[in-house]
């Protein structure tokens, strides 16, 4: 079976943020874009960028953690639970096993 998707662009990407992580994913919530990456070097851990204005300008790091024995890890997935509360979960290698850690955090006001 094939599948088909259309690409859609609501506009250019204004800037790009300055992380060392590869964003793993942009969530568009209350007129912001939040970003949560993977950062592969030390400390190993995760982190999130906020833009108020599109793309324009963002916020420093935010750092869901920064206590990772490894650099395998990432992949984050961010989803709103509240207003201005989040819930973040990743992966993170650990040796023979893997496990997926999770952090809620909140834009503070």
């Amino acid at each position: 079976m094939r599948h088909a998707a259309k690409l859609i662009s609501t506009g250019p990407i204004r800037r790009a943020t300055d992380t060392m992580g590869h964003p793993g994913h942009m969530l568009a919530v209350q007129g912001a874009v939040v970003v949560s990456y993977g950062i592969r070097r030390r400390p190993y851990g995760n982190g999130v960028r906020i833009s108020p204005d599109g793309g324009e300008s963002w916020s420093r790091p935010l750092i869901l953690n920064d206590d990772s024995p490894v650099a395998d890890l990432g992949y984050p997935s961010t989803a709103p639970i509240g207003p201005g509360r989040f819930l973040t979960i990743w992966y993170e290698g650990r040796g023979a096993g893997s496990v997926l850690r999770q952090a809620r955090w909140r834009i503070a006001e």
